[in-house]
């Protein structure tokens, strides 16, 4: 098993290198080191799994050890982190190698790879990792690195901003997460996942406790996942360069929390009081990213909201128990969303860094293979049929609508509804961007290497290849995650009939706008329901005010200066009375060096 801590630290290599000796190199060596290490981690993984039996626990050295807990540094490959593994490394490398033309010629290119390869091995470290304890410093690092990332371009001060603002935001969720983890350690005296998911089915748990580290764990989950109220960081992270926003919002960092979860869904079995909470805050996340996206002209933030929509989606499945089909749209839309990602920083690429869809228009003629991948992961998002969207898609649905609790029949009515709004602001953005259009820019397009080309294709490609060929049913078996759901007959006409129905007439309205040029913004929509407006306006000025009114007026002047001002004057006040033994006669110091001494031997012989 030591091969699999080589797969986790290739990535690091290649971040030190970059990171310590890239401005000495030419910028092909350092996108060369850039993408070798994720790609010789993604082939030894391959090969290892292809030729042996290469699952089990690997254990590098024991870190913490007390009397009734003991932590290892410990990795652990099964089915699960497999997959996962091979989604970070698969889709990372060729978000690697479209990096390579997309920053061409950028001064900070060796900062970038590295930054680059730094989220890798930490997000490697988070989906491989046999403990709370190590998940958790690959959670706080994939942090770390996308902070870097977002804000790349720190010198434009909305970048740094926005790297800032995830950053915090994320702080607030991981607060939950450590709660969770000392409630689980405290209480089941182990963070390793298998023992944890062992003693959560026993008799002996405490019920209590199982939903009290249950919910800390999903706000750990919710900042990192891009849940309400926590979702905020991520729409302003589009600031990044496009690349990232793909490695961000597709494949790694946005799926940790629903990773986790899963990863610990014989826990969540037994906290029945934190599932229909999950399934609510999930359902509404959805259906707020999918109106939102709806107004956005902002190519890369429809995909952003988009992103919390989908988010929204697989948290619905996993509040009603719906584990496997979770994973499934975790597994579907990492390619899809990375094609539409990559596909519209094409676009971007080409129009000279234009991002306002209402600006675009008739680029199917100029650049066809981009508007056939954008329009394959379009079809997947919709949920079209023969696409691994749909069949994801469709497995969440019909999942909640079997549901036993009185809730599901809601929680599914509001998930076709969020369906119809996918397929409706998916394909007006698809329309306004290739059809024929006024508004349209004349210039000539930036030429697209073929770098940038070939992982847009193999993305588009793979997101077709997941529903025409029976994968998702391969899945549910090599996964062999707990059903605790059995599909109702009817589900299985009556979810794709109402789904089909409601998108087909959403994309026939999206078509109808674009054609007619309507345009409307409802205000409540602009502003994103007012969530920015309330954590900057309500919350951050409140707390200005306190730290102004009550900490700098009175904690800060009547206790710490107050103590600062104390501790001077016991100094004077001591200083002072040593200053009356100092009185200049030298037989008075012999008396004292005398006293000293005496006292040093009677403690020397009698004490």
């Amino acid at each position: 098993m030591s091969e699999l801590f080589l797969i986790l630290f290739f990535p690091l290599v290649g971040f030190l290198i970059n990171g310590l000796w890239g401005s000495r190199l030419q910028e092909k060596s350092c996108a060369l080191i850039g993408c070798a290490f994720p790609l010789l981690s993604l082939f030894l993984l391959t090969y290892k799994t292809a030729v042996s039996d290469f699952y089990g626990v690997s254990i590098l050295f024991t870190w913490v050890s007390f009397e009734n807990l003991t932590i290892d540094f410990a990795l652990k490959l099964d089915h699960l982190s497999l997959l996962m593994s091979f989604i970070v490394l698969g889709i990372g490398s060729l978000i690697h190698i479209y990096s390579t033309k997309y920053m061409h010629g950028d001064q900070s290119f060796a900062r970038y790879f590295s930054y680059l390869n730094l989220f890798l091995f930490f997000m490697l470290l988070l989906v491989l990792a046999n403990n709370l304890l190590v998940m958790f410093i690959g959670w706080e690092g994939v942090g770390l690195a996308s902070y870097l990332l977002i804000g790349f371009w720190y010198k434009e001060n909305e970048n740094a901003s926005s790297g800032a603002k995830a950053f915090i935001v994320n702080r607030i969720g991981d607060i939950g997460f450590l709660l969770g983890i000392f409630i689980l350690a405290f209480h089941f005296q182990t963070i390793n996942f298998d023992e944890i998911n062992r003693a959560a089915s026993t008799a002996n748990a405490s019920a209590t406790m199982i939903n009290l580290s249950a919910l800390f764990l999903f706000i750990g989950a919710c900042g990192k996942s891009a849940q309400l109220p926590l979702h905020v960081w991520l729409p302003d992270a589009m600031t990044g360069p496009t690349p990232v926003s793909a490695l961000i919002h597709a494949a790694t960092m946005v799926t940790a929390g629903i990773y986790m979860i899963v990863r610990l869904h014989p826990l969540y079995m037994q906290a029945t009081a934190v599932l229909p909470l999950i399934a609510v805050i999930g359902t509404l996340t959805a259906l707020l990213g999918a109106l939102v996206a709806t107004v956005q002209s902002d190519i890369k933030r429809v995909l952003a909201y988009s992103t919390v929509s989908q988010l929204g989606y697989m948290f619905a499945a996993l509040g009603v128990g719906a584990f496997y089909p979770a994973m499934l749209h975790l597994f579907t839309h990492a390619f899809f969303k990375a094609t539409l990602f990559l596909s519209a920083g094409a676009i971007i690429h080409a129009l000279h860094g234009e991002q306002d869809i209402y600006k675009m228009g008739g680029l199917a003629k100029k650049m066809p293979w981009n508007m056939v991948a954008f329009l394959l992961g379009s079809l997947c998002l919709a949920g079209v049929p023969l696409t691994s969207g749909f069949i994801s898609k469709e497995a969440i649905l019909m999942h909640t609508y079997s549901h036993s609790h009185s809730y599901s029949q809601t929680l599914t009515i509001l998930l076709l509804i969020t369906a119809a709004l996918t397929a409706f602001y998916i394909s007006k953005t698809f329309f306004l961007v290739f059809l024929p259009s006024k508004n349209g820019s004349e210039k000539p397009l930036h030429a697209i290497a073929f770098a940038m080309s070939l992982p847009v294709i193999a993305l588009a490609i793979l997101s077709i290849v997941v529903g025409l060929f029976h994968i998702p049913a391969f899945m549910e078996n090599y996964l062999n995650l707990a059903k605790s759901i059995t599909i109702k007959e009817e589900a299985h006409i009556l979810i794709p009939a109402l789904s089909l129905s409601l998108s087909a007439f959403a994309i026939a309205i999206a078509y109808l706008i674009t054609v007619k040029q309507i345009k409307i913004v409802p205000k409540i929509l602009e502003q994103k329901f007012y969530f920015d407006h309330l954590y900057e306006k309500v919350l951050l000025s409140t707390l200005r005010a306190f730290c102004k009114r009550v900490l700098a007026t009175i904690f800060e002047v009547k206790i710490i200066e107050a103590a600062i001002w104390s501790m001077r004057d016991l100094v004077l006040f001591s200083s002072r009375r040593v200053t009356l033994l100092t009185n200049g006669q030298i037989q008075w110091y012999v008396l004292l060096i005398l006293m000293a001494l005496s006292l040093l031997m009677v403690w020397w012989f009698y004490v």
